[in-house]
């Protein structure tokens, strides 16, 4: 009797076990853009509007970290699915279009600033713990970025402007100061290259703002790639320029833009940083356009990278805004990370409890993120208290 109770024990132990190991939380392993960041409301007393942009992401240690516009502090994630933030107060997290590098098991950080510049450091950027590595840098920029060559050596390239050129100069790896002077190595020339010419289909005749340069490596060549028209337009993209060394001089690339994402649930793939994941693929983090509250309304997306055969740098957008699997290991091309899903509900009928004339309810089904339905608001009873008109807002697809 004792050993049936004792086997009988442990069946129900067995039992529950796999019970709960059935029912955990299931792993993710697809994303969607814009990617899923706790975008925080801007803190600059203008039209409210939640915004990250700018985006600089890197590799350290094998976890990565994300440095965007005006976020409230900086994003980690060892998997480019989830992403906590880590807040600190060593860093000006207000400025601009921050870029971050790792040079000898250190990670260095600086952000756009004039005239008074600061480069930070540190070993352990989880804690939130950094040190000033200058305090003086004597180049009052916006837009920078910071590359470590594959023999050690350190450049700066930094710019933006509807009227000057992206720039670069070599920097000291002890002090972090410039050698040398800065050398001009690209200029906009919108009356050649379509793609810089402004307006949300390059109809507008304004100069270009020229900026958001980033700089990659691949087999031997340096590929600078550079932002434009504006970061509020749909057109907003990345060119690219080719060089055998870090200084130039620098040709334009045959394919260009090499991210473009004019349309779609939300546009645009412009002032980017291009990095290697652990297992060697290359990813494209980007400005996403919404500018409707604000121009500077923003997201960030995440698109996958190759370089063909002949060296020539592309941008797969072609997933846009629709799921993609994450990889886990080396892919050879984008059709590895369709999950074969498709999108059903758009333009699909939609009932709502109530709409406003410039939200209907058509555009909860739309795929645009510039537009969004909206409920009719609550109206106020007996004095103070509120009430909702008919009921609660709700939304189904018919």
């Amino acid at each position: 009797m004792k050993q049936l109770a004792k086997a009988l024990l442990i069946f129900l132990l067995l039992t529950c076990t796999l019970g709960a190991t059935s029912q955990s939380k299931p792993v993710q392993t697809t994303i969607c853009n814009p990617i899923n960041l706790s975008y925080r409301f801007c803190l600059d007393g203008t039209i409210p509007r939640r915004e990250a942009a700018d985006p600089t992401m890197v590799v350290y240690k094998g976890e990565y970290y994300l440095f965007a516009s005006r976020s409230g502090g900086y994003f980690h994630s060892t998997d480019l699915i989830n992403f906590d933030l880590i807040t600190t107060n060593d860093l000006p997290l207000e400025d601009y279009a921050p870029t971050a590098v790792v040079m000898n098991d250190t990670l260095y950080f600086m952000s756009s600033a004039s005239p008074t510049v600061k480069i930070f450091k540190t070993a352990d950027p989880k804690s939130g713990k950094w040190e000033i590595a200058n305090a003086a840098f004597p180049i009052g920029m916006i837009d920078p970025d910071l590359f470590l060559d594959d023999d050690g050596r350190l450049y700066f390239y930094y710019g933006c402007s509807n009227v000057n050129p992206i720039q670069v100069v070599e920097l000291d790896t002890e002090t972090l100061n410039p050698i040398g002077k800065p050398v001009a190595v690209i200029q906009s020339d919108k009356k050649n290259y379509g793609w810089e010419r402004s307006g949300d289909y390059n109809e507008v005749g304004n100069n270009p703002w020229i900026e958001g340069a980033w700089m990659n490596k691949h087999n031997g060549k340096y590929y600078l790639q550079y932002a434009g028209p504006g970061t509020e337009y749909k057109s907003y993209s990345d060119a690219v320029y080719v060089a055998d060394k870090p200084l130039g001089p620098f040709k334009l690339a045959e394919h260009n833009p090499i991210s473009y994402k004019p349309e779609g649930f939300i546009a645009s793939a412009g002032h980017s940083s291009t990095f290697q994941d652990k297992y060697g693929n290359y990813w494209h983090i980007s400005c996403m356009t919404i500018s409707v509250k604000h121009m500077f309304e923003r997201r960030l997306g995440l698109f996958t990278t190759f370089f063909d055969k002949d060296g020539t740098m592309y941008v797969y957008t072609g997933f846009g805004d629709f799921p993609f699997k994450m990889p886990t290991k080396k892919i050879s091309g984008p059709e590895e990370l369709f999950p074969n899903w498709m999108l059903l509900s758009y333009n699909k009928p939609v009932e709502v409890s109530s709409e406003l004339a410039d939200h209907p309810k058509k555009y909860a089904a739309n795929e645009d993120i510039r537009t969004y339905w909206s409920a009719k608001p609550a109206t106020k009873a007996n004095g103070s208290a509120w009430i909702w008109k008919k009921n609660r807002p709700s939304m189904q697809f018919k």
